[in-house]
């Protein structure tokens, strides 16, 4: 919900202040991408720490300075990380869940 609010407020300022379609579209897709990474990163620190809360949110913060840390220093293999990493922690957190 939270979201859905940000980009419908976003959508009314590109409309205001005569942004082009094409920049609307490539934004709005590209702030989805976004939020979507870091509920998945977020939801997986939750299912890993479920009994403590306070380590899933050392944990969420500390991956997701790391990834944009990455990302933005290492154009190529930053991203490549990010994403292997993503993955590991998906797959573990799912092992977990499935137990």
């Amino acid at each position: 919900i939270y979201i859905i609010a940000l980009m419908v407020i976003q959508e009314i300022y590109f409309i205001l202040t005569g942004v082009p379609v094409e920049a609307q579209i490539s934004f709005n897709l590209l702030f989805l991408t976004i939020s979507f990474i870091v509920l998945m990163v977020k939801l997986n620190f939750q299912i890993l720490f479920f009994d403590s809360p306070r380590s899933a949110g050392y944990a969420y913060h500390f991956s997701l300075i790391f990834i944009i840390v990455m990302t933005i220093n290492y154009r190529f293999v930053g991203p490549l990380i990010s994403l292997i990493l993503l993955l590991f922690y998906f797959n573990k957190s799912y092992r977990f869940f499935k137990e």
